[in-house]
């Protein structure tokens, strides 16, 4: 599943409400007012022991020919919104969804963890999150924790989960017991205490599940097998939503000169009901699906206590960016300073703690907890850049108004529901001047390929920028 934001630069509408400003209607009723949105489903090839054994008449294998030669395979043709505009402003039109709102893009692995926190920390009513990964580092911890801070304070929770994200179970939240040797305790128990907490979460597509499939893909040529929901949504309050390319992990958010491998990636954060409202939609599609799997508390009791640890990180977080800021030299001492980095982390464990017993949490830390928090205290400082971030944020530095459309796709395990297909082919044909696309994860299909060209006969620049095999996460995109 994928969801994208498209934005056009317009002057601001003095009959929009500024998004954001209280006396908004509610979720429901923007959600009662939403315009018709129209799914754009592929049809199912047809079936029989010819194609299922890759003998079917034509030049694309199908079934079991099909697996062997993907890059073969010929995807359904997606209709267009706009078979033959002649602006892109009246391809864009086209699109159905959005309206006027506020939108900035966040380039900055800092400053977008910032705007996450920032979004966290003001959610007042409701807190919609799915995310591909969510690994068990400092911001993994911390994003946990507020989740479960503002859902003890009253905000109504839903976070999901991939479980391809974390397959074996040892990096992330999605398992029990980590699939390693030695065996290992996995973090499916953190997820068992927000839930306990009352928020609704859910793992997508779980292995179990998978193999339930399999049969599916060889009969049909699906790849229900391997999908995977790889959106990153926020949405808060019903009025900001950000979507992008980030999951929840340091390699995400800490700054290259503290993590030298630190990923180079991008979000966007938009202001405005009708776009937070699409965004909670292409949530919903795959949240409330049959492939997204409830996490209940567990049955026996919360015999393993996960509060302080998820709170603890919390505070932790919030402690370090509102701190004052170091300098560039202060940074740089610290990062080859081990002896202060570790009193540092020994005080900020101290100063959490502190503010643990403030919001009532009485239970005296047990040494496991304590060690928890020691490790990702000890992480969190060598992220020197990330100290002070909430002093420097600006939460209304580059904003614009725009007019802008969130557009979703579901992934093979829910259903065929595709709107970027006929939306990207609408805008690729309304483009007059340049198209540029960016983006690690690239495999074109020979229609977009010959929309493409199509463009570039007419004169349209385009230029393509997107990750070699040396530089990204996915070989298997590569491959194909």
């Amino acid at each position: 599943m994928n969801s994208e934001l498209a934005t056009s630069t317009i002057e601001r509408r003095s009959a929009a409400p500024a998004p954001g400003t209280a006396g908004l209607a509610d979720d429901r009723a923007a959600a009662r007012e939403a315009p018709s949105r129209l799914p754009v489903v592929p049809p199912r090839q047809p079936v029989g022991l010819r194609e299922l054994l890759g003998l079917g008449q034509g030049e694309y294998p199908t079934g079991f020919a099909a697996a062997l030669q993907p890059s073969r395979v010929r995807p359904p043709v997606a209709p267009t919104y706009l078979a033959d505009p002649t602006t892109l402003r009246q391809a864009f039109d086209a699109i159905p969804g959005g309206g006027p709102a506020r939108s900035r893009q966040l380039t900055g692995n800092v400053e977008s963890w910032a705007s996450t926190w920032d979004m966290l920390t003001r959610a007042e009513r409701s807190i919609d999150s799915t995310y591909y990964i969510i690994e068990r580092d400092i911001y993994g911890f911390a994003f946990l924790g507020q989740l479960l801070r503002k859902q003890r304070q009253g905000v109504r929770v839903r976070l999901m989960a991939d479980a391809t994200g974390d397959v074996t179970g040892a990096r992330g939240f999605t398992r029990e017991v980590a699939f390693t040797w030695p065996p290992q305790t996995g973090g499916g128990d953190y997820l068992q205490e927000l839930a306990a907490a009352g928020s609704e979460v859910a793992l997508y597509h779980q292995q179990r599940r998978r193999v339930l499939r399999v049969p599916e893909s060889l009969v049909f040529g699906t790849s229900a097998v391997a999908a995977v929901n790889h959106d990153k949504i926020i949405v808060t309050d019903g009025q900001v939503g950000k979507t992008g390319g980030r999951n929840i992990a340091n390699y995400y958010f800490a700054d290259p000169a503290d993590m030298p491998r630190a990923w180079h990636d991008g979000d966007a954060e938009v202001r405005g009901a009708e776009q937070a409202r699409d965004l909670r939609t292409a949530f919903e599609r795959e949240f409330h699906s049959d492939s997204a799997a409830r996490v209940t508390p567990d049955p026996l009791g919360n015999w393993t206590r996960r509060d302080i640890e998820l709170l603890g990180a919390s505070h932790l977080m919030d402690l370090w960016m509102r701190d004052p800021p170091l300098s560039d030299a202060e940074q740089q001492a610290l990062r080859g300073d081990a002896s202060r980095r570790s009193a540092m982390a020994a005080d900020l464990v101290e100063r959490a703690l502190v503010a643990l017993r403030a919001e009532a949490v009485t239970r005296t830390p047990s040494r496991g907890e304590r060690e928890t928090l020691m490790r990702l205290a000890n992480e969190l400082v060598g992220y020197t850049r990330t100290r002070g971030s909430a002093r420097t944020y600006d939460r209304e530095e580059r904003f614009f108004d725009a007019e802008v459309k969130i557009i979703d796709q579901t992934s093979a395990a829910v259903s065929h529901y595709n709107e970027i297909a006929p939306a990207l082919t609408t805008i690729i044909r309304g483009a007059q001047r340049r198209i540029i696309i960016h983006n690690q994860y690239v495999v074109l299909t020979r229609e977009m390929i010959d929309e493409l060209a199509r463009a570039s006969s007419r004169g349209v620049e385009i230029l393509f920028a997107t990750n070699s095999p040396l530089s990204s996460d996915s070989t298997v995109t590569q491959a194909y």
